[in-house]
């Protein structure tokens, strides 16, 4: 993978977002990190990240890394794309 710029970001209520990711085409992308979204206390704090940076950043492509998980989770109008590390890694 080659990104031209790669951040990190904290919201106005100071949740984090793990990379905030320019691709080469200019388009803003969002990245949480976790092993695995079994608990429900760490599912709902990296969608609600992901959803209130989304909105703060206007950006439309929303992703959590995984170990192993691959799914698509529909939460306020926002797709979030959950992809397995060996998946993103290998792309």
């Amino acid at each position: 993978r080659h990104y031209s710029d790669i951040f990190y970001y904290k919201t106005t209520s100071s949740k984090e977002i793990d990379f905030v990711v320019l691709n080469s085409q200019g388009d803003l992308q969002l990245y949480q990190s976790c092993l695995d979204l079994s608990s429900e206390k760490t599912k709902i704090r990296e969608i609600s990240a992901l959803i209130e940076a989304a909105n703060e950043l206007k950006a439309t492509a929303l992703y959590i890394i995984t170990l192993d998980e691959e799914d698509e989770i529909m939460e306020n109008g926002n797709t979030i794309k959950l992809i397995p590390f060996w998946k993103w890694a290998g792309q």
